[in-house]
């Protein structure tokens, strides 16, 4: 496995060096494959985080590259949603002032700077145009279906709580919430595709990635990634493509829905006793009640802060506050925005979101009537669904990097494509005048 770990390693940094959406998809498979590497190399085990840097350089050289190749690309990388997202990323910083957690969170945003320099800032600038989208797309079908597949079958790999992890210690392990929501990405990139690209090779392309997307979300006991990934290809189907036969659009959403039937069955012979009690229903519903226990602690310090409705409690005052705070943060995105950033963090995120809507509905109208174009902007419209639906559920905002990620890279779309409209307007004028 280390071979083959080393080999995706190596590619994805060819293909990201060369090409904006391969870097796109080579920063959306990092956290699974720096996995695979620290399992399978003592080099990456000794320096856990060289696959960080090496991704980082690939998507930096991608960058140089289209700044000495056409400086015109960086035109129009400043959006609404990349200031209001950077600037939430500064206030929550500037809320360690006041925070009960100025420790622990500290510690967060430390881990978090690098990684929302590479996929906020950066990687938006890497993918500026609709045609790097296939190719990100592409990128997350081949790079994540090595991945995930060679975890799969690594020995290295040991199901805990479970969950397919890799333990760096009796106290110490990988993350395997990052293995389901690649799973998710793959899930989706495979579903919401053009009936235009059904070709042999893609199909079964396609049909891998799901097989293996499906396998590495049950392994990894990612139950909301799975129902969050299926709901969300179902609602995005209509997106990607025009429904003509409504027959044949009620036989994709059955058989769509029927992975989450054929999934438990399929889970019986891949997952140990113990992974299968994670699908069992008293324990799903044992965790949603503890998610809602922590908004519900939170929200009682909070409420009696009238100046905290305002400025927050601060930065992962959660884990302070609260009797629930062993686990670290909220787990809900929304609640932690709410409560710990105030209405200015509110305001900010909502901002955000608000202006990626609205430029996912002019990017729709733009496409609609191009099959290709219009499948592989379903794709990243359900991605920044999927990781919205996620956030709700697990990590913090400096872990749920993803999700601001592609939100400025839909509003980096319009830009690009308002730009060569503006272009398109001046030489027609130039043209008539010299007429």
């Amino acid at each position: 496995m280390g071979v083959l770990g080393l080999l995706i390693l190596a590619s994805g940094f060819l293909a990201g060096a060369l090409s904006g959406g391969a870097a796109g998809a080579f920063s959306f498979v990092l956290f699974p494959l720096q996995q695979l590497l620290w399992a399978t190399s003592g080099l990456f085990f000794a320096n856990r985080t060289l696959p960080n840097f090496i991704v980082a350089t690939a998507v930096g050289l991608c960058v140089t590259r289209e700044f000495l190749t056409s400086a015109r690309s960086f035109a129009g990388a400043w959006t609404v949603t990349l200031a209001a997202s950077l600037s939430l990323y500064v206030w929550a910083a500037l809320t360690l002032i006041w925070s009960p957690s100025y420790a622990s969170g500290s510690e967060l945003m430390s881990q978090g700077i690098p990684y929302v320099t590479l996929m906020v800032i950066l990687v938006p600038f890497a993918v500026h145009s609709i045609g790097q989208i296939a190719a990100l797309r592409r990128g997350i079908l081949v790079f994540g279906t090595a991945t995930l597949a060679a975890i799969s079958i690594s020995p290295e790999f040991t199901y805990w709580g479970g969950r397919l992890v890799f333990e760096f210690s009796s106290e110490a392990r990988t993350n395997p919430l990052a293995l389901g929501e690649l799973g998710g990405l793959m899930l989706l990139a495979a579903t919401l595709d053009s009936a235009e690209r059904r070709t042999l090779g893609n199909r079964l392309l396609r049909g891998t990635a799901i097989t293996v997307g499906l396998i590495g979300m049950l392994q990894s006991g990612s139950r909301g990634q799975l129902l969050g990934a299926v709901l969300t290809a179902i609602a995005f189907i209509p997106v990607a493509r025009s429904i003509v036969n409504l027959r044949r659009f009620a036989t994709t959403v059955l058989v769509v829905l029927t992975l989450l039937v054929v999934v438990p069955l399929l889970a019986s012979n891949l997952l140990e006793v113990t992974a299968l009690n994670r699908w069992d229903a008293a324990d799903i519903q044992g965790a949603s009640a503890g998610r809602l226990e922590n908004i519900l602690d939170i929200f009682s310090v909070w409420a009696r802060n009238p100046l905290a409705w305002i400025i927050g409690l601060g930065a992962n005052a959660f884990s302070t506050v609260t009797d629930a705070g062993s686990e670290g943060w909220i787990h809900n995105l929304s609640a932690e925005i709410t409560f710990e950033y105030g209405a200015i963090g509110v305001m900010l995120f909502g901002v955000a979101i608000t202006s990626a809507f609205r430029d996912s509905v002019w990017l729709f109208g733009r496409f609609r009537e191009d099959p290709s174009k219009r499948a592989d902007l379903a794709f990243i419209l359900g991605a920044t669904a999927f990781e919205l639906f996620l956030t709700q559920k697990q990590s913090h905002l400096w872990g749920d990097i993803s999700l601001f990620a592609l939100m400025c890279i839909i509003s980096r779309l319009r830009s690009t494509e308002v730009i060569k409209d503006r272009e398109h307007s001046m030489t027609a004028d130039i043209d008539l005048a010299t007429a």
